[in-house]
Order: structure tokens, then C-alpha cells, then sequence
């Protein structure tokens, strides 16, 4: 069993995150022993529990996990611009499980196929990485560390914010 992870890094000017700036989005392989080590996936424990996708985030988050919401003859209009998803099929998903995305990214729903959406920080991400083989870890994934280091170098906090396509 595998999964596909998408991710956005942002950054903030505090640790709260209250003015968040979407910096770069990333997919990275397939890595089950990393994957279930960020957000335990399938029922397995994870370092740091999963916190659900971020009531504040980046326009650059919340467009890519995000479709839009929007009446059966706009549906078409969406087409190869942005996933969409019509208003009565978006409700279904949110009785499922799926969540509408705070304000202001209305009128945006988390996609039907995604799940386990959560965030860490870098210290968080580098405690997880940790307990694993580094070597292991794509370049993809490097990348992204060697990013949020640069960034926290520069007085910001960074963080990545990520879900599962399974």
C-alpha cells in the first residue's frame, strides 16, 4: 500500500503563523516509512499527531488541496484551470469526512481524494527524519529541507503544510 504526497512550504513573520505566505509547492515519491513517521498513516503512531489542514494558510496551500465549489453549469468553465467539484457533491464529501476551507479561500472544499492533511515545522520534519535513514530520503524531499533551513535563516518560521493522495 502506498501513497503520493503533495505539500506547500510557507512561512510566517511569528510562529503562529497569522500572516502565511506560500513559498513553493512540492510532490514528493512515494516513502511509506517517512509518510507514516509524519502523519500515521493507516493507524500506525506518529511523533507529532496529526493536526488537520491549517485554519490559516496560504493561497498557495488551499488552491492545491482545494476544489472549488461551484453550480453544475459552472463545472465546465473550471475545466483544466482548477479541480472542481459541483455544490451537491461537495456537501456529500463533507458528511464523509471532507472539510470546507476557512475563509477567505471560500468557496473551496478539501479534494475528495486527499486525506490526512496535517503540518510540522522544521524542527518537527527534522525530529521525524531523524529516526530514518537519510540517505533514503528523495530529493525532492532534501530540497525542501535545505529550503526551510534557508528560510528560518532569515528570521521567518517556516513550515510545510502537507496531505495524502492515497
Amino acid at each position: 500500500m502506498g501513497a503520493d504526497i503533495h505539500l506547500v512550504v510557507e512561512v510566517s513573520d511569528d510562529a503562529d503563523f497569522n500572516d502565511v505566505r506560500g513559498v513553493a509547492f512540492a510532490e514528493w515519491p512515494r516513502h511509506t516509512a517517512l509518510f507514516v513517521a509524519m502523519a500515521g498513516l493507516w493507524g500506525n503512531e506518529c511523533r507529532f499527531p496529526p493536526r488537520g489542514f491549517p485554519r490559516r494558510c496560504s493561497s498557495l496551500a488551499a488552491w492545491n488541496y482545494g476544489a472549488i465549489v461551484c453550480s453544475p453549469e459552472e463545472l465546465e468553465d473550471w475545466a483544466g484551470e482548477q479541480p472542481a467539484i459541483v455544490e451537491s457533491e461537495a456537501l456529500e464529501h463533507v458528511v464523509k469526512g471532507g472539510h470546507f476551507l476557512p475563509p477567505p479561500h471560500e468557496p473551496l472544499v478539501s479534494r475528495p481524494c486527499f486525506s490526512d492533511a496535517s503540518w510540522l515545522t522544521l524542527a518537527e520534519l527534522s525530529e521525524v527524519i531523524s529516526s530514518l535513514n537519510r540517505s533514503t530520503l528523495s530529493l525532492e524531499c532534501r530540497a525542501t529541507l535545505a529550503l526551510m533551513e534557508y528560510l528560518d535563516g532569515e528570521d521567518v518560521c517556516s513550515r510545510v503544510v502537507f496531505w495524502f493522495d492515497l
